[in-house]
């Protein structure tokens, strides 16, 4: 016997990492990365010791280079960082066009992996772990189709890999607006009120008692220049007052609106109160809007995700290996242990996405949305209400009280006694329950009393 090794813990994952250490090649001229790239890689910086783990390399070999200066850098202090850190860069490149002979595969990607300090040769250089081919040199059904890493972007720019933000089309009225809320606060620190004094007709005490007073600064002038002025403001006067207007706070608002109109947002959608009083059809009309103009940025979203699910998967399909026991939640809300592995799973699949599945909804309104479904279809004979009516039971804490069509059976096969609704059949209409009366009155089925 000798011993083999099995993994100890397994994880498959799709992580964020900032956009400064991406990296593809400098003559792309298009955002559809997997189709157009080269290239893709990524700037890394890992401890010495996992380095040293993960590419088998001696002390010599490997050169600490001090903290990873990839990281958007905060204002506020957040530690000096790492100094034992070793970077790197770990990249996968399309063997079709750096090797043709070799791979002509147009999918087939190749993982290179180059060290800071080790300049004669990359420590990974092989075709993609990921990818694997048959014996006609197709790719198999669990090999990675793409780069491992997906740039999500919501919108395009003609031959251009870098997408612009919406900060960037707001660039302009946000420095306006800036500027204008700085000027607000400069004129509030004009409006506090400043006095002129004359210094020959105030006594020290009167004096400590302008100055140490609640109002503002104390100007002194000369004696005899405010004589000019004549009555009680001879000896005191005040500064000039600047006043804000109403167009001040109307050239605020102006900017919100331009913002709020160029980006499709503004203040119902964003969930905050606004001051103008707007009725339930000027609401319904500015929430069809908003969705018709985040529609395109959600689909968008909605493809990347799909893209990101489907290389997860893949990989799914192709180490989980190990034979593991996962909890499966049935119709009736019930769990049971089933065997899972990669086996199961195997196979190119279909993705599908409901964008609108992910909305708010509180359980009194998803409660009666559920109830007047139930009312509605209820009759109709293609309407399967067990589902729905379980649904409910479990929303109100009685998962259990609705039998399942196989406790139905079971129940039968054994002779006892069932619920008297139970003998009903499902799919019968409404008519056929009501003494085949149609909907419509007519001679034979008018109603028993007269309004």
């Amino acid at each position: 016997m000798k011993p083999e090794p099995v993994p100890i813990y397994e994880d498959w994952y799709a992580r964020r990492f900032t956009p400064m250490k991406v990296l593809w090649n400098d003559d792309l001229a298009s955002s559809r990365f997997d189709e157009e790239a080269t290239w893709m890689g990524w700037d890394f910086a890992i401890p010495k010791k996992i380095a040293q783990q993960e590419f088998a390399l001696s002390d010599d070999e490997l050169v600490a280079t001090g903290d990873d200066d990839f990281l958007y850098k905060h204002d506020d202090k957040q530690g000096a960082g790492r100094k034992d850190l070793v970077k790197g860069v770990e990249l996968w490149r399309k063997a079709a066009i750096f090797r043709p002979t070799e791979q002509p595969h147009p999918l087939a990607l190749d993982h290179i992996v180059v060290i800071d300090g080790i300049k004669d040769y990359p420590v990974v250089c092989r075709p993609s772990p990921d990818q694997s081919f048959d014996d006609e040199g197709r790719l198999t059904d669990d090999s990675l189709i793409g780069f491992p890493i997906e740039i999500v972007q919501i919108r395009d720019l003609a031959d251009s890999p870098f997408t612009p933000a919406d900060a960037a089309f707001t660039n302009a009225q946000a420095k306006e607006l800036n500027t204008h809320r700085r000027q607000s606060v400069l004129l509030r620190d004009r409006a506090i009120g400043k006095q002129f004094a004359d210094s020959s007709h105030i006594d020290d005490t009167d004096k400590d008692k302008l100055t140490n007073g609640e109002v503002g600064d104390i100007i002194y002038v000369k004696p005899g220049a405010l004589a000019a002025a004549g009555g009680a403001k001879g000896i005191l006067d005040n500064t000039t007052q600047p006043e804000s207007t109403a167009d001040d706070w109307r050239t605020e608002e102006i900017i919100k609106r331009d913002m709020e109109e160029t980006l499709g947002i503004g203040g119902p959608q964003a969930g905050t109160p606004t001051e103008t009083v707007r009725s339930a059809t000027e609401l319904a009309q500015m929430a069809t809007a908003f969705g018709g103009r985040m529609e395109k940025e959600q689909s968008r979203f909605i493809g990347c995700f799909v893209k990101i699910a489907r290389k997860v998967d893949t990989l799914l399909m192709r180490y989980a290996t190990e034979t593991q026991y996962i909890p499966v939640v049935g119709e009736d809300g019930t769990r049971e242990l089933v065997a899972w592995n990669n086996k199961v799973i195997s196979g190119r699949y279909s993705y599908d996405i409901v964008p609108d599945s992910s909305w708010r909804m509180d359980s009194a309104q998803h409660l009666r949305m559920s109830l007047s479904l139930y009312n509605l279809a209820k009759g109709d004979p293609l309407f399967n209400r067990g589902p729905v009516l379980r649904q409910i039971a479990q929303q109100l804490g009685h998962k259990d009280a609705v039998l399942t069509p196989e406790q139905l059976q079971a129940m039968a096969a054994q002779g006892e006694a069932q619920p008297p609704h139970a003998q009903a059949k499902p799919d019968t209409h409404e008519e056929a329950r009501t003494g085949n009366r149609q909907n419509a009155p007519q001679a034979g089925n008018k109603p028993s009393r007269v309004m």
